[in-house]
């Protein structure tokens, strides 16, 4: 698995998540492919990676819609 420089915001969450065990993670990234639908979504490689970090399927809220910042706050609030 490669990773960009987005990664910290993973790390930052899992490690926030095992400090506040009771609390659900959410997760909004979609793929910015105007074009096309079908390219990997953030969401699902963030979801493979924070159950790899031990953060349980069941506390994650994965949106997988969003292709910009404005979608990324906006979405989430429709799962």
């Amino acid at each position: 698995m490669v990773f960009t420089g987005a990664v910290d915001r993973i790390i930052a969450a899992a490690a926030l998540a095992h400090r506040y065990p009771q609390a659900r993670l959410v997760f909004s990234g979609g793929n910015a492919n105007l074009v096309s639908d079908d390219a990997a979504k953030e969401a699902d490689t963030a979801r493979a990676v924070f159950q790899r970090l031990g953060i349980a399927k069941d506390r994650l809220l994965m949106e997988r819609q969003s292709r910009n910042t404005l979608e990324n706050a906006e979405f989430p609030k429709q799962c």
